[in-house]
């Protein structure tokens, strides 16, 4: 059985995620060291104590999540009781805690964003620039398509749509991407010439936007539109080292 050094893997991957230059929410990078050899990799959307027991049932010494257990907008000064149970298990089983948030939505390769995109077959046009002038996503453009084809399509290639708002009757043609939250991106379907939006939430406010803007709105989940980035990093990380992984599957249907 092959085996990877907890350095050298977590090294490769702040190449990889290029960790610090981000401006985050999320503590990026590795939060928490565990053994110092890795022979099984997990990986999830969230690092939640579901999680983290499935580390333990399995084996896995290094896990890489896409949300972690340390924010920087948290500003904790003391340890929860849920807190000090997921540390325990960190602790007790002594396996390694990698989490990347907004780098690995925004990742050209890898991220989240360009994963769902190329899922379905998109064709990327350009990055999804904000009126504000932040880049959050990706744009694409496929032959025009109508919208219930669409989001069959989605359904097919993703999972269980959980939302659909159509608001013109125009075949869907370019389509801006932000995972998870990623509501803000609404307001930039002008400037960047999409006529549909894949999110995974929206607030209330978001539907009057979108509806008075003309743009189709799909709500893929949050979950379920951030499970593809792990997977894609674990491929990469096993491509490299020969490492085995599994992805841990706990779905909020949120």
């Amino acid at each position: 059985m092959n085996t990877i050094s907890r350095d050298t893997l977590t090294n490769y991957l702040d190449e990889l995620l290029h960790t610090t230059p981000f401006r985050d929410v999320a503590v990026n990078g590795l939060q928490f060291p565990g053994k110092s050899l890795v022979t099984k990799i997990g990986v999830a959307t969230d690092a939640s104590e579901d999680t983290f027991l499935a580390c333990a049932e399995k084996g896995i010494d290094y896990l890489f999540v896409h949300h972690g257990i340390f924010w920087t907008y948290a500003k904790e000064s003391a340890i929860t009781e849920i807190k000090k149970r997921k540390l325990k298990l960190l602790f007790d089983q002594d396996f390694s805690l990698f989490a990347s948030h907004i780098p690995l939505d925004m990742h050209p390769e890898v991220g989240n964003n360009i994963s769902l995109l190329n899922l379905l077959g998109l064709e990327y046009t350009m990055p999804l620039v904000t009126v504000e002038g932040e880049t959050m996503g990706v744009v694409g453009s496929q032959t025009p398509q109508d919208f219930s084809s669409f989001c069959l399509n989605l359904e097919q290639k993703l999972g269980p749509i959980l939302r659909q708002y159509q608001f013109h009757s125009n075949p869907v043609n370019r389509v801006g991407i932000i995972t998870g939250q990623g509501q803000a991106g609404i307001t930039a379907a002008k400037k960047c010439g999409f006529d549909t939006f894949i999110t995974g939430e929206m607030n209330h406010y978001s539907y009057h936007t979108a509806k008075e803007l003309g743009v189709n709105v799909i709500l893929a989940g949050h979950y379920l539109s951030e499970t593809l980035g792990v997977k894609a990093v674990a491929q990469k990380i096993a491509n490299q080292f020969q490492i085995p992984w599994e992805f841990l599957d706990f779905p909020t249907g949120l």
